[in-house]
């Protein structure tokens, strides 16, 4: 469709075989590869700083699980970092030149986002580590981020378009040897192609987000019956639509990062 995509990731290894790919299946795509790991302030704050137009972002990173905890360099477990703050902080930074551009931002949730206790001390490492409750704040946390992204754009009159989407159960290497429920029940479904989607077609889902003139802002958009299909409107968990919650995590967010919005 002409545009110029920067493929970002902390393995430049695998932003190279993805580039390859690409160009192999695109003769004369404009696509390229920037350094970015999101549980690395540092790292966030130069890729930011390599950026000079954008028309969207879509923030779609994410680890799932890890057996045992670990932290970001700025204070948050790594699930919570990398899923959630290091894209918070993305946006932030990026946001001048979404603004300018009138752009959009797409953030990919996940439907295990509702079965979760909204609890901060989880993310700073002050309550014991459980790895699916983290997973699922981290990811409720990035659904509340696209839906006041979309307030706040709206009152202020940003012209920011901000959409969420989760895109069911994927057949990708995300799940972890993690014996939680919710895993299993999805590795499970991964290997039944009926209650599953390739990354190919569930990648469909976000790309409808991020350049259909029919994707709305502020509207969640999930596959059928939280599995597979869609895109379709998705109705949010009720602590998402909580503007009380959503403003206390964006306060963290802000006394997290140092970034003020």
């Amino acid at each position: 469709m002409g545009a110029s995509v920067i493929i970002a990731s902390h393995n430049p290894k695998n932003g190279d075989v993805a580039i390859k790919k690409i160009k192999e299946a695109v003769p004369g795509a404009k696509v390229s590869f920037e350094t970015l790991d999101l549980a690395d302030k540092k790292s966030i704050e130069k890729f930011a700083g390599t950026i000079k137009k954008l028309d969207i972002l879509v923030c779609n990173a994410g680890i799932m699980m890890p057996t045992e905890r670990v932290m970001t360099n700025y204070g948050v477990e790594s699930q919570f970092g990398v899923n959630y703050l290091g894209h918070f902080m993305l946006t932030a930074l990026l946001l001048p030149l979404l603004k300018k551009s009138k752009g959009r931002v797409v953030t990919v949730s996940s439907m295990a986002n509702n079965p979760v206790k909204f609890d901060l001390h989880d993310a700073t490492g002050e309550n014991k580590y459980r790895p699916f409750r983290l997973y699922a704040l981290s990811k409720l946390s990035t659904l509340c981020l696209a839906l006041e992204l979309d307030k706040r754009s709206r009152q202020n009159n940003w012209g920011i378009t901000a959409i969420p989407v989760h895109p069911g159960v994927v057949r990708t290497k995300l799940f972890s040897r993690s014996l939680h429920p919710f895993v299993i029940f999805s590795l499970l479904g991964t290997k039944i192609p009926i209650m599953s989607m390739s990354s190919r077609w569930a990648s469909k889902i976000l790309l409808f987000a991020a350049t259909s003139d029919k994707a709305k802002s502020g509207t969640f958009y999930g596959p059928m019956l939280w599995m597979i299909g869609g895109p379709r409107k998705t109705k949010p968990p009720k602590q998402a639509l909580d503007t009380k919650k959503r403003q206390e995590l964006w306060r963290f967010s802000e006394n997290t990062t140092k970034i003020y919005l």
